[in-house]
């Protein structure tokens, strides 16, 4: 008996695993020639995949890694946090983004008016901002793939 594992409801995964094996094995070959409706069958598979491997949702994180870059800028004076935000302002995804959008449209701004740009905790703010929100980008196209390569007709692997 031991080493048994008692039954009761199946997991998250489980159920998307079904899902996607479900539509793939038995619904896709039983739908013939039309090509529209295969590739809604090869979406609704990828998108099965997707939920079952897509982990919790990044965002909190996420929002408190940018929100630190943001003060750590503001405490350093860097003048294009200014009027943007303030160390210790809300940490709400709005609040963030906007604040982040709106300093890296003001250093794209600056260098574009060929003006003296901004200072060295602006530069800092800058790349510091860009780093951390291509490297969120990388993480979910990573994790997306299988979402991407469904809208391109290819079912997943395994």
């Amino acid at each position: 008996m031991g080493g048994e594992r008692p039954v009761g409801r199946p997991s998250e995964g489980a159920l998307w695993a079904s899902v996607a094996e479900t539509v793939q094995r038995v619904v896709l070959p039983a739908l013939g020639d039309d090509p529209h409706t295969r590739q809604v069958a090869i979406h609704l598979v990828g998108l099965a995949t997707y939920a079952d491997r897509r982990g919790p949702d990044p965002l909190p994180a996420r929002i408190d890694e940018l929100a630190d870059v943001l003060d750590a800028a503001a405490r350093a004076g860097a003048t294009l946090v200014d009027g943007r935000w303030t160390d210790g302002s809300p940490r709400t995804p709005d609040d963030v983004l906007s604040a982040a959008g709106a300093v890296l449209a003001a250093a794209a701004e600056a260098d574009s008016l060929d003006e003296a740009g901004p200072d060295e905790a602006g530069l800092a703010v800058r790349d510091d901002l860009r780093r951390v929100l291509l490297r969120h980008l990388d993480e979910d196209l990573a994790t997306e793939d299988v979402l991407l390569a469904a809208f391109r007709g290819k079912l997943p692997d395994g």
